[in-house]
């Protein structure tokens, strides 16, 4: 989920199924650093998972009270992503690594900065920046097709 929409960790821990709304294809994001709720748009793949995950736990019953959507809790979660992280061979990633490198591919496909800086919450576009990493490769690939 985090890659796939740049929330952070305890905006994952903190969803409930109520925050979420398969049909309009929304997420509400309420546990936000600074404090206002924002909406997250859910992509194709996230919606499938996210349909399985839904009637896989409530047996195509949603309640609709705000029962928490996944029972995680943030700092374990936290450990065992670096746990596994570490295990793979990957070095200095965190779980906030999703975010940054959900960043990166959006702006690396060629979207648009201030819509990636609405759907990571910032009020200001130049901290959306910090997060938006290119490769050498995208990079390369844009100054090669380059010319006045």
């Amino acid at each position: 989920m985090a890659l796939e929409t740049g929330m952070r960790l305890g905006e994952v821990c903190g969803l409930k199924v109520g925050d979420i709304d398969l049909s309009k294809r929304t997420i509400t994001v309420r546990n936000t650093k600074s404090n206002r709720d924002r909406i997250v748009f859910i992509n194709d793949k996230l919606h499938r998972s996210l349909r399985v995950h839904l009637d896989n736990e409530f047996k195509g019953t949603i309640p609709i009270q705000a029962h928490k959507l996944l029972r995680l809790d943030y700092h374990e979660t936290s450990k065992a992503f670096c746990k596994i992280c570490r295990i793979l061979g990957i070095k200095n990633a965190t779980f906030h690594t999703l975010r940054h490198t959900f960043a990166s591919y959006w702006v690396m496909s060629g979207k648009d900065i201030a819509s990636l800086s609405k759907i990571l919450g910032h009020s200001d576009i130049s901290t959306t920046m910090i997060y938006a990493h290119l490769s050498e490769e995208h990079i390369k690939k844009q100054i090669v097709s380059f010319s006045l």
